[in-house]
């Protein structure tokens, strides 16, 4: 199983992506603020701190923003440490946001891995990065003003997953768009369109009304002030149909398909055996992550193939046998009359 970010790291898309850039109308918001250059700390956690910093601002407490930090900060067994930091996030004083900064350096222990956490004790962050991160948070909360009201904050898609991506949640929701923040300091890609893409079709197959009929996809960059907008309504069905069935997977159900641990068990065969044969695609077969899904019908397929040579060689085997045997007893009679 894979996340949605996951599943997009393992697929290869089409030359320009499923759902091209182009397909997003690009639009500059007024500022009167200058961002500095010499921010001092990693841009992902910047990207973390504006978007649950923005959330605390729009009225969700401290420990449900960062609750991914929480969770990571637990499960790296200091969580009585992060709370004392979100007890001290309030507003957006240089305080506030600092203690946001080594919030979000917990997260990569619930997103990722223990293995990736550096201490957030280095996390400081400089004056120009804590100015920085204000702007872009009022940036946000500014563009929410002109294109809100917010309906849904990080939407689930509960379903709307499959089999092959099983978790992935949204930014925001107002009445038509569903909207990603994205900040970066270049344009979007198509790795971030088919994100936003994937999530509106997996908000349509789940069990919340809200996502059913929206006709909008968007972005917002506070780095740049900048609104990304693509209607619905231009993107082909067909574009929608491939991701449904090339990335997202709805065709595939649990009777078609078996981890590869019960493949082996099932039908007898060694994981060594099997690797070899995935590695040839001998067998259709998906990788989420590290785990395999196996293909029942193709596996199958494989075995009654495989089962027909050996049955094949088997029978060339005796015949030759035979024949040599043959033309021994021939040469041996041959013998004994010379």
């Amino acid at each position: 199983m894979a996340s949605v970010t996951q599943r997009i790291k393992q697929i290869r898309q089409p030359e320009k992506g499923y759902l091209p850039t182009s397909f997003f109308q690009k639009s500059l918001l007024p500022t009167n603020t200058v961002l500095y250059d010499n921010e001092n700390i990693h841009a992902s956690l910047i990207g973390m701190a504006v978007d649950y910093l923005t959330r605390h601002m729009m009225g969700v407490r401290p420990r449900e923003a960062f609750q991914i930090s929480l969770l990571g900060a637990e499960n790296a067994g200091l969580l009585s440490y992060a709370e004392q930091l979100c007890d001290h996030v309030y507003g957006l004083s240089d305080t506030s946001i600092i203690c946001a900064c080594k919030l979000c350096g917990f997260d990569v222990c619930y997103r990722s891995s223990l293995k990736q956490y550096k201490p957030v004790e280095d996390i400081n962050p400089n004056q120009e990065t804590i100015c920085n991160i204000r702007t872009m948070v009022e940036r946000t909360l500014s563009f929410f003003q002109m294109y809100g009201p917010i309906v849904s904050l990080s939407p689930t898609f509960e379903g709307g997953y499959s089999l092959t991506v099983d978790s992935g949640d949204g930014d925001f929701v107002t009445n038509d768009t569903l909207w990603d923040l994205k900040v970066l300091k270049s344009g979007i890609s198509s790795k971030h369109t088919l994100q936003l893409l994937m999530y509106y079709i997996m908000g349509r197959h789940s069990v919340y009304p809200q996502l059913h009929n929206l006709t909008n996809l968007g972005f917002f960059n506070p780095r740049l002030n900048t609104v990304y907008i693509c209607p619905i309504s231009s993107i082909h069905p067909s574009i929608i149909q491939a991701v449904e069935y090339d990335v997202i997977c709805y065709h595939i159900t649990d009777n078609e398909w078996l981890p590869l641990i019960d493949a082996c068990h099932d039908y007898n065969i060694h994981i060594k055996t099997m690797m070899p044969l995935l590695k040839k695609n001998s067998i259709q077969h998906i990788k989420n992550g590290s785990e395999y899904l196996i293909n029942r019908s193709s596996l199958e397929a494989y075995l009654k193939q495989e089962k027909k040579q050996r049955i094949e060689l088997l029978i060339i085997s005796v015949v030759l046998s035979i024949s040599i045997l043959i033309v021994f007893i021939i040469c041996f009679r041959s013998t004994l009359n010379f």
